[in-house]
């Protein structure tokens, strides 16, 4: 039932619900737990302690309103844009991070332990071209619906 139901939708909504979805996740859990998510953050180095909890609470939110955007199809282009932004900048910290030689979490999903390095940097990459592809497919439908 449910795949009938995904083969029946275009591209560009399947795409956008699984960015939604993982945006929404990954802002739950942080969300749950924002202490770890605190010490998580406070362990890339990069922030000061005392803009560490306004952080936090800006990544939990802006990850929580972007999924909910994508998942409630509300301005999905604009979600999409923003959300590839979010995405290039946890590779650059990521990157910066394993560069740097800190053997930290990524902080990316609480509760999930995953190191910095490749495997972080792979993934997030493969989400940077999902979400660009969803974008390009929904700029497609767009200008099919124009026409």
């Amino acid at each position: 039932m449910l795949m009938e139901k995904l083969r029946s939708l275009p591209l560009y909504r399947v795409l956008c619900v699984v960015v939604g979805l993982v945006f929404a996740i990954t802002g739950i859990s942080k969300a749950i737990n924002p202490a770890a998510f605190l010490e998580q953050l406070s362990s890339y180095q990069m922030v000061p302690i005392r803009l560490l909890a306004i952080t936090a609470l800006l990544v939990i939110l802006i990850e929580l309103t972007l999924g909910a955007l994508l998942l409630l199809k509300r301005w999905t282009q604009s979600a999409l844009i923003l959300t590839g932004l979010m995405t290039v900048a946890f590779l650059i910290v990521i990157a910066w991070a394993w560069q740097r030689g800190l053997q930290i979490d990524c902080g990316c999903l609480i509760g999930v332990s995953e190191r910095v390095g490749p495997g972080a940097l792979i993934r997030d990459s493969v989400l940077l071209a999902v979400i660009v592809w969803a974008w390009i497919a929904g700029r497609r439908e767009q200008s099919r619906e124009r026409a």
